[in-house]
């Protein structure tokens, strides 16, 4: 969706128009419960251009002293950066596969 030209806002797309062709959707990249890991794969992925968004799960019920079976930090990549992002990771952090320290990546191709 793009503003005309003179205007400071877009129009909004209509009941019918889905979101544009080209719009590379974002995919879970990584998962774990460390807050400053996720802030250092942050920075790694940004600082190679690769765009991040993070979802972090505040469980109310784990308040109480219910324990939350999910992951309370999540990254996601833009699919077509996602062998990018794990190539960047793998430099700056050498060997990823020990879940213990570095939570949950995900490989392409690979669902829970």
């Amino acid at each position: 969706m793009t503003a005309a030209p003179g205007t400071m806002v877009a129009q909004e797309r209509r009941a019918g128009e889905s979101a544009d062709d080209g719009e590379d959707p974002f995919c879970e990249f990584w998962r774990g419960d460390d807050a400053r890991l996720q802030g250092e794969l942050c920075q790694v992925l940004g600082e190679v251009g690769i765009p991040v968004r993070t979802l972090q799960m505040n469980d109310v019920l784990s308040m109480v002293g219910i324990p939350n079976r999910q992951a309370a930090f999540r990254i996601g990549v833009p699919f077509s950066m996602f062998d990018r992002a794990e190539r960047a990771v793998a430099e700056a952090f050498g060997d990823v596969g020990d879940a213990q320290t570095f939570g949950r990546f995900l490989t392409a191709g690979e669902s829970e």
